[in-house]
């Protein structure tokens, strides 16, 4: 009974496995600050848009098919071909104080932006949970692109909203299932990458 439970839920749910778990390790390596994390993103990214998109979350379907995805691009290059020696050696660096009140700013401006016309254009249930996360994951994502700390305290910030509203509201519970994890893991990110951390910051 329970296996052919799942074995229906499977069938129904498939895209939305496969993206969770191309997100599961594109994050673990990215805590390892690993650059082959990036191909594994970009599968994601893709595969979640389609999931957004059946679920009516249309800001976030907008973030993966026309932020995360370019974004993902850049930011395998930026990786690869921005440190000393142009050989995946770039640093993790910090911002200066003045830029990250500069992106919390930004943040906010995001999430405006976004969340007016979701909310009046579309039938999408919760437009503006669904615009902070987008505000959120758009400065977490060009964070982890330049290799910067902070991305992880917006990734955990974006992960505890997915976790405690938006993913219950939509009944994605193998994404909340996921979400719960990669929360931890943001954490485990956030103090493993600040050892790595080069002393000079930066001031975006």
């Amino acid at each position: 009974m329970i296996l052919t439970q799942l074995m229906h839920w499977m069938a129904e749910h498939w895209v939305e496995f496969l993206a969770a778990m191309t997100a599961l390790v594109c994050i673990w390596l990215t805590l390892k600050a690993k650059i082959s994390s990036w191909p594994w993103g970009i599968a994601s990214v893709l595969l979640y848009a389609v999931v957004f998109w059946k679920q009516q979350i249309y800001g976030n379907f907008g973030l993966n098919l026309f932020y995360y995805l370019p974004a993902s691009i850049y930011g395998w290059w930026y990786w690869a071909k921005a440190g000393p020696n142009r050989n995946d050696d770039l640093p993790v660096r910090r911002l200066s104080v003045r830029g990250n009140l500069l992106w919390l700013a930004l943040m906010f401006v995001f999430t405006l932006a976004v969340g007016a016309p979701i909310s009046y254009f579309t039938n999408d249930p919760n437009p503006y949970a669904d615009a902070i996360t987008t505000g959120l994951c758009i400065v977490a994502q060009w964070m982890q692109a330049k290799k910067w700390l902070e991305n992880w305290w917006y990734w955990i910030a974006a992960d505890a909203i997915y976790v405690f509203y938006l993913f219950p509201a939509q009944k994605l519970y193998f994404s909340l299932g996921l979400y719960i994890l990669f929360l931890m893991i943001s954490i485990q990110g956030a103090l493993a990458w600040k050892k790595l951390t080069v002393s000079e910051p930066v001031h975006a």
